[in-house]
């Protein structure tokens, strides 16, 4: 019995022996792939610090494993919110292999809501004050974005871009005492007898209910058949009551028999300006006391100021074009609205609106053909129904036709003048042209010539209209 235990204890010991054999050759033997410190997706803050080298892989058995290089390959940008992916490459034996990783960048920190006193509420919820901002880590000022809240209280509350909630509780003072405005396009309206009135346009806006411009109520006692001073009420209440008027005058008016000029009178006009030559020319008028007009255009803005300068010398000022682009001729509109702007200009430095006009290339141009069949008849008639007057011309200077010294342009003036009244287009834009006015002045003055400056009864000189 003795012999069997020991024959046991003996069996045992080599099985023993045997199975940590096998297990020691199969741990050594045996390699396998360890990947450590992966995740397939995670999701990291936006603008946090963030670093994708983690990542531990090793080849081998688990009591000799060989840590393996790799690269990456990331998109990541840390300070853009979005889905973005890196690519960690690795080699084992004869083999390349690749782990995804899923990289989400989100924001998850709340706005701030900063105010300085109470905030002053439109009855609609609408906020009309601006002692508060509110400023978010990623989407920055959102101020714009803060909305007023009255649920048992009054609060303050603001969205980011990521759904983030920030509400404060403030002090509001919920009403509106602030009347709308009203705006009128263009000034006082002129109608001639008989005509009809054609309504400038407006518009009308509130703190609290923004554009009310259907809510505009319109009356006038405008009688198209008798001269006079007359006007047109607009009135607008808001919301709230708050209430607003404003009046446009409308003048109707006879057109007065033209002025007949002595038969030698000169007319000086000239076109194009103001500009850096304008200053010269009016100290030549002053000089021998001679007015003339200035038909004006914004081509030079800087030059503005000699509108006024010679509006306040008894020069006549009148509206050229604003842009003296041929394209105001697409539509009666295009070229109302280019009138428009500049006669603002004009009424900004003399205090009113001008209604003498002269055309662009005048009444008998053609190049309007290019733009719209018809044009110029149209504008004619829209013109003098809307109590302005458009003055061509009956001696052309020929500063832009060739002759460009001062001789050439005087004696070209001179010898047409031919004892007759003259409406003389020159340009203030050509120095040379400017230098000829003062032997055109000193020849007129010597053969019994008086210069006269346009006014609304001025003969008008109409070219034949070509379009």
């Amino acid at each position: 019995m003795k012999k069997v235990k020991i024959i046991i204890i003996i069996l045992l010991s080599i099985i023993s022996s045997l199975v940590i054999g096998f297990a020691s050759w199969y741990f050594f033997i045996n390699k396998t792939l360890l990947i450590k410190n992966f995740d397939e997706m995670i999701v990291v803050p936006v603008f946090s610090e963030y670093q994708n080298d983690k990542l531990d892989i090793c080849y081998g058995s688990k009591f000799n494993c060989k840590k393996l290089d790799y690269t990456i390959t990331s998109d990541v940008d840390i300070s853009v919110l979005g889905n973005y992916t890196v690519t960690y490459q690795y080699n084992y034996g004869n083999k390349s292999e690749t782990l995804t990783q899923s990289v989400k960048i989100v924001d998850e920190e709340k706005p701030v809501i900063t105010t300085n006193g109470a905030i002053k509420v439109c009855n609609n919820g609408k906020i009309i004050s601006d002692n508060f901002e509110a400023i978010d880590n990623y989407d920055g000022d959102l101020t714009s974005k803060i909305n007023y809240l009255n649920d048992n209280g009054d609060y303050l509350e603001v969205i980011d871009s990521s759904g983030n909630t920030t509400r404060i509780l403030v002090e509001a003072i919920v009403g509106d005492d602030v009347s709308p405005s009203i705006t009128l396009t263009g000034g006082t309206v002129y109608l001639k007898v008989g005509g009809t009135y054609k309504e400038p346009g407006y518009k009308a806006s509130d703190n609290c209910d923004g554009d009310i411009t259907s809510s505009i109520k319109v009356t006038n006692n405008i009688n198209n058949k008798k001269t006079g001073n007359y006007q047109v009420t607009y009135t607008v209440k808001d919301s709230s009551g708050n209430e607003k008027k404003v009046i446009r005058k409308v003048n109707v008016f006879k057109k007065n028999s033209v002025v007949t000029p002595t038969n030698k009178t000169i007319y000086l006009t000239f076109d194009d300006g103001p500009c850096s030559y304008t200053g010269k020319l009016l100290k030549i008028l002053n000089e021998y006391n001679v007015k003339a007009t200035f038909f004006v255009t914004n081509q030079f803005p800087a030059y503005q100021k000699y509108i006024k300068e010679a509006y306040l010398a008894g020069h006549s000022i009148g509206v050229h074009t604003y842009s003296h682009n041929f394209s105001i001729y697409k539509s009666v509109e295009s070229y109302f609205n280019d009138l428009n702007k500049m006669n603002a200009i004009i009424k900004k430095q003399t205090g009113s609106e001008s209604r003498l006009v002269r055309f662009p290339g005048g009444s008998s141009n053609t190049v309007s053909r290019k733009y719209k069949k018809g044009i110029m008849k149209t504008l004619a008639n829209e013109l003098e129904s809307r109590g302005y007057s458009y003055f061509d011309w009956n001696l052309g200077s020929g500063d832009t036709d060739g002759l460009n010294t001062r001789s050439k342009v005087a004696n070209n003036v001179i010898k047409k003048l031919n004892n007759q009244t003259r409406m003389v287009l020159m340009h203030d834009i050509k120095s040379y042209s400017v230098e000829a006015v003062r032997d055109i002045i000193e020849y007129g003055l010597s053969h019994g010539y008086n210069f006269q400056a346009i006014n609304i009864n001025s003969p008008t000189y109409h070219h034949t209209i070509n379009n």
